[in-house]
């Protein structure tokens, strides 16, 4: 172990993390299905993203370059790791956008200026525009 170490021991270090990333994949993805550890399966995804660049550190004392199949391997891992936080995200907007088309069909704007304004019951609030209220009794307010 002691000349493991001794002899290059950024390379060698190098070596045992590059060669940890697939299992850890693998691990990472196992807990991502069964879904009972969540914590443990979003450290684990950030641990890859922090064992990616030793491979990098192989790369440039080997003076080898990565081709195509090491760029899509990467991509399609950060694919399967974080997928569902982009369709955590897609909801999220999804959500956000309706929330929105509520707000206009309740927004009691004669003119429709605005864009802003929040209805709230029986309520008045103006808008940013300041031509409008969010009440169906109030009138535009030119000007």
């Amino acid at each position: 172990m002691a000349s493991f170490l001794a002899d290059a021991p950024i390379e060698n270090v190098s070596i045992a993390i590059s060669g940890w990333i697939n299992p850890v994949f693998f691990l990472v993805v196992i807990l991502q299905v069964i879904g009972k550890t969540p914590r443990l399966s979003k450290v684990l995804r950030y641990v890859i993203l922090l064992m990616l660049p030793f491979s990098w550190v192989l790369f440039l004392d080997q003076h080898v370059y990565p081709r195509e199949g090491y760029f899509l391997w990467i991509g399609a891992m950060l694919l399967v790791l974080f997928s569902t936080e982009l369709d955590n995200r897609q909801f999220q907007m999804e959500s956000v956008s309706r929330q929105k088309s509520v707000h206009k069909s309740l927004c009691f704007c004669p003119v429709r200026l605005c864009n802003s304004c929040v209805a709230y019951s029986e309520k008045s609030i103006p808008c940013v525009r300041e031509r409008c209220y969010a009440s169906p009794s109030s009138d535009y307010r030119g000007g």
